[in-house]
């Protein structure tokens, strides 16, 4: 996991088990701009972690559920108490707050180049995978998806790209 400004809390020493939680498929949409016409300036980009209701709620649930199994008589003995600022996270509220504070991401990105129809006013790619508004130049990978898909990004993104290979190789047959 990522945490905030790429930096884990630090915890007293001793033995820790951890959960991931995660909303695999969020409502939230964030941006990447470019910073400059120079090429070799890193791009703006803002992730948009938690920024809708339901991805809030959904984090909220899991980490709930999280707490909730770990708190089961099957760990007992194994699992004494949570640590750092999930401690002290027990209302709705503070388990929003700690979500906000600890979300980050798995590095399974996407959407950065979305595709939609070939007469839409937004996205990046229309359906055979050609950058909109430029000659020659396709976009294969899983930032054409204009949502994250509900599972991993692999088995998809493999899908467009045998897709794409077969509209390459009908393009200059």
């Amino acid at each position: 996991m990522v945490f905030m400004n790429g930096v884990r809390p630090p915890l007293a020493s001793g033995n820790f088990f951890s959960i991931g939680t995660a909303v695999v498929s969020p409502t939230s949409r964030g941006w990447l701009r470019l910073n400059s016409t120079n090429p070799f300036d890193p791009p703006l980009i803002n992730p948009a972690f938690l920024e809708t209701e339901f991805d809030v709620f959904a984090m909220r649930s899991v980490v709930k559920l999280a707490k909730r199994i770990l708190a089961s008589p099957a760990w007992a003995g194994w699992i004494i108490e949570p640590a750092g600022a999930l401690a002290n996270a027990n209302t709705d509220e503070e388990l929003d707050e700690y979500a906000r504070n600890n979300t980050g991401t798995t590095c399974h990105a996407v959407g950065t180049a979305a595709m939609s129809a070939v007469d839409a006013p937004f996205g990046v790619v229309n359906p055979d995978l050609r950058v909109k508004g430029v000659q020659g130049l396709r976009v294969v990978d899983a930032s054409i998806f204009p949502f994250v898909p509900g599972a991993h990004t692999q088995a998809p993104t493999y899908i467009i790209a045998e897709r794409a290979a077969d509209m390459i190789k009908a393009f200059w047959a």
